[in-house]
This record gives structure tokens, C-alpha cells and sequence, in this order.
């Protein structure tokens, strides 16, 4: 027995998964879900995952992930993150920080969003494929820029080995 589908050009087309490059993307935050560490250090400390859509370029479309810490002394990604946004100064009062954990304080909002080499998984797994070190590294408040198109490296920012 067989199943007939109709298959759409787009369909069509598919081919094997290629992983995003290193690189700064221009995207939207298209999902916040609320997450709890599952570290055997951490578990159960809160976490908020990301995700971003690319808006530009070649990989328009193509999504990423990211976890952000929600404890003392883990803070370095909510923090990049609000800064780029805009909305750190907001957060901040005092010598403490008030982290939105509504999905929708983030949902829509534009950020550069680059992804770069994990040194740890690198030296961890050097056999590895390249592209399974890639992670997202950094936030950037979303600037457009003529000449520049988000999701295309620049000359001499190849960052794969």
C-alpha cells in the first residue's frame, strides 16, 4: 500500500539540512517559552528560551534558539539581550534586575542576533562537523545599515576554522 500526497515546489526543493553560519542576523523574536534548568548544578533554576526568526538575507525564515539563565551569577544573556532591546535600563533598579517572563514583553521585537564557535564544544568534539559548534553568542540592538545585508558575513568575519 502507498500514500499519494501533493508535493509543492518548495517541497520539492528541500535538501539536505545545512546549519546557519557564523555571522549577525537581523530577526524578530517569534517564541518566549518559560523553561527550568535540568543541570544537575542548576536544576530547576528558571530559564527563558528564545527563539528568533531571520528577517534578511539568504537565510530568511531559518529560526535559531536560545536559552537565557534566570539566577545570580548567570545572568550575562537576559542581560545582553534586554540591552539590545532596549529595555535593560527599564529592568534595572538599583542593584537589582527585574526580568520579564511574559512571552509577550519580548514577542515581535527586532535584534541582531550573532552566532559564532563554541571554544568548549570545539575542543570537546574537534571531529566534529563545524557546524555543530555554532551557537548564538551575542545581542545587538537591530541597526540597518546600507551595504550590509543581515545574514551575509563581511569580508574577513569567517569565523570556521
Amino acid at each position: 500500500m502507498t500514500i499519494k500526497v501533493n508535493v509543492s515546489d518548495k517541497e520539492d526543493k528541500s535538501g539536505e539540512f545545512q546549519p546557519l553560519p557564523a555571522g549577525l542576523y537581523f530577526c524578530i523574536i517569534t517564541d518566549v517559552e518559560p523553561k527550568a534548568s535540568g543541570s544537575d548544578k542548576n536544576f530547576g533554576k528558571p530559564m527563558l528560551y528564545f527563539r528568533f526568526t531571520i528577517q534578511e538575507g539568504p537565510y530568511a525564515g531559518r529560526a535559531m534558539g536560545s536559552n537565557a539563565c534566570l539566577w545570580d551569577g548567570a545572568l550575562y544573556t537576559i542581560i545582553n539581550l534586554l540591552k539590545a532591546v532596549g529595555e535593560y535600563d527599564n529592568c534595572k533598579s538599583g542593584g537589582s534586575l527585574e526580568i520579564p517572563d511574559a512571552p509577550e514583553f519580548y514577542l515581535g521585537r527586532e535584534i541582531d542576533v550573532r552566532r559564532g564557535i563554541n571554544q568548549k564544544a570545539k575542543k570537546e568534539n574537534p571531529t566534529d562537523d563545524p557546524g555543530a559548534w555554532l551557537e548564538v553568542k551575542g545581542f545587538a540592538p537591530h541597526k540597518t545599515t546600507s551595504g550590509t545585508v543581515a545574514g551575509s558575513k563581511s569580508p574577513g568575519n569567517n569565523l570556521l576554522p
